[in-house]
């Protein structure tokens, strides 16, 4: 058995179908701003090597306690599960480049999903990023 969370390829989709299944489990996060979808570049975990700047996505939820928690998704023996780190350890263990991070309120992910029609990236910067790298925003790496 394989304790190691590999990538999905898919983290787009699986940040905003995590956002989209909170939202139905509690209404109120769809106004209050606690849960906020993530875009940025990623250089991956120390172990992993230098594999360049990825484009990624994830959660941020802020507690009544001012910390922020990511959630964020990956394959663990095979299936896709969720898994939560507190923010700073987050940002260090990818290498999170703080700069190229935009947060966006459940509106927003709304008004840019109906905008682009998919789950994103929705900046340009990150498309690239993603079509240099696969051909599509859409499409697993070619392995």
């Amino acid at each position: 058995m394989n304790n190691k969370i590999l990538p999905t390829h898919r983290c787009f989709d699986d940040a905003l179908e995590l956002l989209e299944q909170l939202v139905r489990e509690d209404a109120a996060i769809a106004t209050n701003n606690t849960v906020l979808l993530v875009h940025g570049v990623v250089r991956g975990t120390v172990e992993s090597g230098d594999v360049g700047r990825l484009a990624h996505a994830w959660l941020e939820e802020h507690r009544d306690d001012d910390s922020t928690y990511v959630w964020d998704a990956g394959l663990l023996d095979g299936q896709r599960v969720y898994f939560c780190a507190e923010v700073s350890e987050y940002y260090r263990g990818v290498r999170v480049e703080p700069d190229s991070v935009t947060r966006y309120t459940p509106r927003q992910v709304l008004e840019e999903n109906r905008r682009s029609g998919h789950y994103g990236p929705w900046r340009p910067d990150l498309v690239a990023l993603i079509r240099g790298r696969q051909g599509s925003p859409h499409e697993p790496p070619k392995l």
